[in-house]
């Protein structure tokens, strides 16, 4: 099983994606914010899914906060599925 973690401001965004993820055998966590998902973050994911347009930290910077501490990769694609690098 694969860990997710779900960064939305939005509960039922995160209710939403989850239950799409769960018949694939995903395993989510849900941080309602990007503090919230700092936190959650001591912990190892997999994956990180998350939104860019968040009120108190948007989904780039948290990006970047998550680069400096792991040092890993990041990809994503936006609303249209173009897929892009680094940002």
């Amino acid at each position: 099983m694969q860990k997710v973690l779900l960064v939305d401001d939005e509960q039922r965004m995160l209710d939403l994606v989850a239950l799409y993820l769960k018949p694939h055998q995903y395993v989510c966590t849900k941080a309602l914010g990007a503090f919230e998902a700092l936190n959650y973050l001591e912990k190892s994911y997999d994956l990180v899914l998350l939104d860019v347009m968040m009120p108190e930290m948007d989904g780039w910077e948290l990006c970047r906060e998550i680069r400096k501490v792991f040092g890993c990769a990041d990809h994503y694609a936006d609303g249209t599925g173009t897929k892009r690098g680094h940002r």
